[in-house]
């Protein structure tokens, strides 16, 4: 990564609306809906994803820390 990135284009980085990701953790596939800015600064994703268990979609806001992008 570029050492002149500043903070919010770091975090832009880990994923986009469209992207599939999964939390640092672990969890269930989900895709980005959406991008959060706090100001001008990126702070977090909504993702959505399909519960098995609920036979439902379900919908969430994550902070781009405990997330990572997932290749299809």
């Amino acid at each position: 990564m570029d050492e002149n990135m500043n903070e919010n284009d770091r975090n832009y980085l880990v994923v986009r609306i469209g992207d599939c990701a999964r939390l640092k953790s672990g969890g269930p596939l989900m895709t980005v809906v959406k991008i959060n800015y706090e100001g001008k600064f990126v702070e977090s994703a909504e993702c959505i994803w399909f519960n098995e268990g609920t036979l439902s979609y379900q919908s969430k806001c994550f902070d781009l820390a405990t997330l990572r992008r997932v290749e299809k």
